[in-house]
């Protein structure tokens, strides 16, 4: 079980559902109290699912961020250096991928250099209802992703892509897909809602990012405490000594932490400092 604690060195955060509030904003009261982990040489990183280019500035300019984990561990970026640490799928594994992917129904993100893609067109109401987008994605697919219009052709050509993510209309796609894609080496499933998954590097995922962090920083697992909200934060958990659950966290995850707190409206970052971190 977590304690009040005065070594904690790096804290690593999960974005939507657990950073950011129900209206992905960040909160004057969470920014304070990241200004306060960094006066305190708490390296204070947010770990998303999302690309570089996703995430809201409030995130990305902040003066007290150096490190941040995107698109689900694929890479580390260090926005002082402006060097990054990656873990990408290559053009011949992606083009595998996409040729499984195109014998079934689905509507696809992919994540590449930072930014997302989409087919134009995609961001519809009917093709977002229909293949059940969740909220978040929603956001991500209409307020940041690049629209292309040869997609299907345009794809093929990429190389260190950062993920593949599918979204299903028939659960039974969805599971005929997976069987195909697991005959793949070198490529690991998340499941970010029942009807979608996201294809990363086996080397990829929020845990070997934080963990490439903690190497980096040359710091112990006891010394890292994650923050999360779904099944997709498991593997960041991992690698944490500390582990911790939003009360809106699905039941797998906060059956998986060592502690729940409150909600990502109630200022989560806030909350950890108040009650986990030492005052010097």
């Amino acid at each position: 079980m977590v304690n009040i604690m005065q070594n904690i060195k790096l804290i690593a955060v999960d974005l939507d559902g657990t950073l950011l509030n129900d209206d992905n904003e960040l909160s004057v009261e969470n920014k304070r109290a990241i200004n306060e982990l960094n006066k305190k040489n708490i390296f204070f990183t947010p770990c998303t699912g999302r690309s570089l280019s996703e995430i809201p500035l409030s995130v990305i300019d902040n003066p007290d961020i150096r490190y941040i984990i995107y698109s689900n561990g694929s890479v580390v970026f260090d926005k002082v250096t402006k060097t990054t640490i990656k873990n990408c799928i290559s053009n011949d594994t992606a083009v595998k991928i996409f040729n499984i992917l195109a014998k079934f129904n689905n509507l696809l993100t992919i994540r590449q250099s930072g930014n997302c893609y989409i087919k134009l067109g995609s961001t519809d109401d009917f093709f977002i209802d229909f293949y059940n987008v969740i909220s978040s994605h929603q956001d991500v697919m209409k307020n940041y992703a690049t629209q292309i219009k040869d997609f299907s052709f345009w794809k093929h050509q990429l190389t260190d892509i950062e993920v593949i993510s599918a979204f299903f209309h028939d659960l039974n796609d969805k599971e005929a897909v997976k069987k195909e894609l697991s005959q793949i080496e070198n490529i690991i499933f998340v499941e970010a809602s029942e009807f979608n998954f996201e294809i990363i590097s086996k080397n990829a995922g929020k845990g070997s990012g934080v963990e490439n962090l903690v190497n980096l920083l040359n710091i112990k697992k006891e010394q890292v405490m994650a923050i999360g909200d779904s099944g997709n934060d498991i593997p960041m958990m991992n690698v944490a000594g500390n582990r911790l659950a939003v009360s809106n966290a699905t039941d797998q995850l906060k059956s998986f932490c060592d502690k729940v707190i409150c909600s990502n409206n109630e200022h989560a970052v806030q909350f950890v400092l108040n009650n986990f971190i030492v005052k010097n």
